[in-house]
């Protein structure tokens, strides 16, 4: 069986200077799976643009902050830049003196067990993105 590649997101619950950032539900509410698009540099393996986009909620209780893992894209050569889309996400309410962290990783599973191959934590991701 070949390993899974898949990417993801973590939008932190708070910032540098422990001030309140991403709601632990991003906006979305009590839901799974959020509508995500590839643009450039990324192909859907399901649909022309569809990308698979599975939400964990963050908790104040556990401390965890909100993750977003992306599946099923097709194979991304080296140094491809690459755009997708998850249009629903809620930007944090609070105005503070540090932007929003988020984290980055490439990820893989293999024999169900999930493997960092990259991670970036970055306050301006967006613009910043590169598969090695």
């Amino acid at each position: 069986m070949k390993d899974r590649g898949f990417f993801q997101i973590e939008f932190h619950r708070t910032d540098l200077s422990a001030n309140a950032q991403f709601a632990d539900d991003l906006g979305l509410g009590s839901v799974t799976s959020t509508p995500c698009y590839a643009i450039t540099g990324i192909k859907s393996a399901i649909s022309s643009t569809k990308l698979t986009c599975k939400f964990t909620a963050g908790s104040a209780t556990t401390p965890s902050s909100p993750i977003i893992e992306v599946y099923d894209f097709q194979e991304i050569k080296g140094g491809t830049n690459i755009e997708f889309h998850i249009p629903l996400i809620k930007n944090p309410g609070a105005v503070t003196s540090s932007p929003p962290i988020i984290s980055f990783r490439m990820m893989k599973v293999h024999l169900r067990v999930k493997h960092v191959l990259y991670e970036k934590l970055n306050q301006a991701l967006a613009k910043d993105m590169v598969v090695s």
